[in-house]
């Protein structure tokens, strides 16, 4: 019995044992395994989290990049490897006439109709050349066909995406219009060319002044020589033309030269030279002038720049005036209408021609704008609003566009005191001569 007891304490005590061994290993194992879980999810939120991180980044990259090619002043557009349009910006696709969901998936010739300038002919896919070469390719001399059918001149530059083993991934081509930075050039050469002749035509005017005396004097001794009637008549003639001859010679000079600070000025005076240098065109179209000269006192400012910009008020006066038409200039004391402190004098010039249309006046002063065709730069309004303004003054108009009761007012007010604006202005550009 007692050996059956001790037996059964025994193989309580192995059984007590091996649970709780049993026990002990199993919570070690947990522990051990709960930290390995606990590592592994903490290295897989860690690894989550930094994927979140590049994500983000990348997309704000991308967006960044992206705002940046929509921002630029040029047209762009970006293919894949065959050609299909993946990325357009705002400039290309107002060029081009396609919206961005439309062209994308497009191939690049579908959307950019080329051709050459020269000889209207088609040119070579930029995007094939750049994909068979994979180097730069620039194309100039070129015109884009737009979906609407308007053609604008363009330079083009088309250069390969290449990935980290020199694979043709895609193409960016940049593009440019051109025709604004030509009309800037061909204006510029035409206002060289007006500087050149108005040199030649002072020159010219300084010279004939001596032989115009010697005539001019020798009409006066053979008026003085008992002419008969008709003789006397035909040199009363001359000498009539001699002086118009002489007053035009003069109005050259007085164009041409520039006093270096402002001086006293009479516009009264300035318009008269100005109706001498536009009397063919009056007397041709049958102009009907009126004078309302009512403002006597000066104004401060430079003779030349004022006379170039009453002769560009009347001389457009004059041609939009109908033959027969009445061409009015008003001269007065005037206020500033933003400030009635300031006093000058206010110069009106008036036509009865056929008005400016409704869609023409936002543009009047802006540079390069004409109505005139080949025959006008489309700067004269706005050189002359830049010249009245530094002589702080305004310049407004009003135009009316009726069947017998159109014409057009153009309205300049100049102060008769400036600030030192106008001498500064005068001598920033005697400084950079």
């Amino acid at each position: 019995m007692r050996r059956s007891h001790r037996a059964e304490l025994l193989n309580a005590a192995v059984s007590g044992t091996a649970i709780g061994l049993s026990l002990f290993v199993a919570i070690l194992l947990f522990t051990l395994t709960r930290r390995e879980i606990l590592a592994l999810s903490s290295s897989y939120e860690r690894h989550l989290r930094a994927e979140a991180e590049q994500r983000q980044q990348l997309s704000e990259s991308r967006e960044s990049f992206q705002s940046t090619l929509n921002s630029l002043g040029e047209a762009v557009i970006s293919t894949d490897r065959l050609g299909r349009i993946s990325y357009i910006n705002p400039v290309a696709q107002q060029l081009t006439g396609w919206d961005y969901s439309e062209a994308r998936g497009q191939a690049f010739d579908a959307v950019m109709h080329l051709s050459d300038e020269r000889t209207q002919g088609p040119v070579e896919n930029p995007i094939e050349t750049v994909t068979g070469d994979k180097n730069v390719v620039s194309l100039s001399s070129v015109v884009l066909t737009n979906r609407g059918g308007t053609v604008h001149p363009i330079e083009l530059t088309g250069a390969p995406i290449l990935d980290r083993r020199g694979q043709v991934l895609g193409v960016t081509v940049v593009f440019r219009d051109v025709a604004q930075r030509r009309q800037t050039e061909q204006t510029l050469r035409s206002s060289e060319r007006l500087t050149m002749a108005g040199r030649l035509s002072a020159t010219i005017a300084h010279e004939i002044r001596n032989p115009l005396d010697t005539v001019s004097n020798l009409v006066y001794l053979l008026q003085h020589e008992s002419p008969s009637a008709t003789q006397a008549q035909y040199l009363s003639l001359a000498s009539e033309e001699l002086t118009r001859i002489a007053q035009i010679t003069s109005q050259l000079l007085t164009f041409h030269r520039e006093s270096r600070s402002p001086v006293a000025v009479n516009l009264n005076e300035v318009l008269e030279s100005v109706l001498v240098l536009f009397a063919p065109q009056i007397k041709q179209n049958r102009v009907q002038i009126d004078k309302r000269f009512e403002a006597t006192k000066n104004v401060r400012g430079f003779p030349g720049e004022l006379r170039q910009v009453f002769s560009n008020l009347v001389g457009n006066a004059v041609e939009a005036t109908p033959p027969g038409g009445n061409l009015v200039l008003h001269t007065r004391v005037s206020s500033l209408a933003s400030n009635p402190a300031v006093k000058g004098v206010r110069v009106t010039v008036l036509d009865n021609g056929s008005g400016i249309p409704a869609g023409v006046r936002k543009n009047l002063f802006a540079p390069f704008y004409t109505t005139k065709g080949e025959k006008g730069t489309g700067l004269g309004l706005w050189i002359s609003r830049s010249i009245v303004e530094k002589h702080e003054g305004t310049i407004h108009f009003s135009s009316r566009v009726s069947n017998g009761n159109s014409g057009t007012a153009f309205s300049v007010f100049l102060p008769f005191v400036q600030k030192q604006r106008l001498m500064d202005a005068k001598s920033a550009e005697m400084g950079g001569q």
